[in-house]
């Protein structure tokens, strides 16, 4: 009987103490991995034939998340001859240049001891560090040779994430927009490196990051001067921020959208012009999203043409105010 009871309390404490693990599992949809107050700085030197470019990334100590991951574009079809970039036997971490297509920027990547765990080319033309910069923390260098000149050119930042046990993820679909992930805290912006040119720039602008892999002309639509960046954070006490808009002369105004829908009467969208418009910072995070498609023309089909009006550019700025409550 003794044993009998013994057996009985053991099974009721497990049944008890898996209760209790499961009531506290996180709700996934409360995860913020905010890495928007990260700076990407950039040294370039010119050495003869070939330019460098030293990169550093800063984690504010108010970030939440932890920077997994810097990508720099280097798409070109652009011929730049016949180019040699001197190479050590053996890079740590390099994990090789996978490009499918091969139209990019010439370039080789380097990376000091312990800044990069693997990096590479991608295979959709990114120059790519796979980096552990948490909260309050630095990391460099991380280099790009290249014989291209530099200009302003798109990077992009990752947080890491983990579906692990803490958190409540078996309660939600995978694809349950409610619950955010990586796409959610990704940061994109503009930063100085190798451009696809053969004569430095004049001009850069600030496309805003491509949504769902929108064609290049397409991402082109909607363009911005500032801010220079999708995600950002502004100091305590600031109440709005400029978005100087840049309009593409194929855009078709009436398709233009924002939300929330109560911004859009800050905006004049008409195609081939730009303007400043000043955006209210209402709450601690502040998003804002902007859509446009190509005007429509007679006897076009989506699969042929790039410039296809289904087609929409659609851009999503998010400002975090310092010191607001949320």
């Amino acid at each position: 009987m003794k044993k009998y009871y013994s057996v009985v309390m053991l099974f009721s404490f497990y049944i008890i103490q898996l209760g209790l693990a499961e009531a506290e599992l996180k709700d996934p949809r409360t995860r913020d991995e905010d890495i928007s107050n990260t700076i990407v700085d950039v040294k370039v030197t010119n050495e003869g034939e070939l330019y460098r470019y030293d990169y550093t990334i800063k984690s504010s100590d108010t970030n939440l998340g932890v920077v997994s991951e810097l990508m720099i574009d280097l798409r070109c079809e652009l011929n730049f001859g016949d180019v040699s970039i001197p190479v050590p036997a053996q890079r740590l971490g390099y994990l090789g240049n996978i490009s499918r297509d091969g139209k990019h920027i010439p370039v080789e990547l380097f990376a000091d001891y312990g800044t990069s765990s693997a990096y590479g080319v991608t295979i959709f033309n990114s120059a790519m560090w796979g980096v552990y910069v948490p909260p309050g923390a630095e990391i460099g260098l991380v280099s790009i040779f290249s014989p291209a000149p530099p200009g302003l050119v798109t990077y992009t930042l990752e947080p890491a994430m983990a579906n692990d046990p803490t958190w409540d993820y078996a309660s939600y679909a995978e694809d349950d927009p409610t619950v955010p992930w990586i796409e959610d805290f990704t940061v994109t912006g503009k930063v100085t490196g190798p451009t696809c040119s053969l004569e430095e720039p004049i001009a850069n602008l600030f496309q805003g990051a491509s949504f769902h892999y929108e064609p290049e002309n397409i991402n082109e639509l909607l363009q911005y001067k500032t801010p220079q960046k999708d995600r950002f954070h502004v100091d305590a006490g600031i109440e709005e921020t400029e978005i100087h808009i840049f309009y593409g002369a194929n855009i078709d105004a009436k398709t233009f959208k924002v939300e929330p829908a109560w911004m859009k009467r800050f905006f004049n969208p008409v195609a081939g012009t730009d303007e400043k418009v000043i955006i209210p910072l209402k709450k601690a995070r502040n998003k804002i999203k902007l859509s446009v498609h190509t005007v429509k023309v007679k006897g076009t089909t989506r699969k042929n043409d790039p410039e296809h009006h289904s087609f929409k550019d659609t851009d999503v700025f998010e400002i975090r105010v310092n010191g607001n409550k949320k």
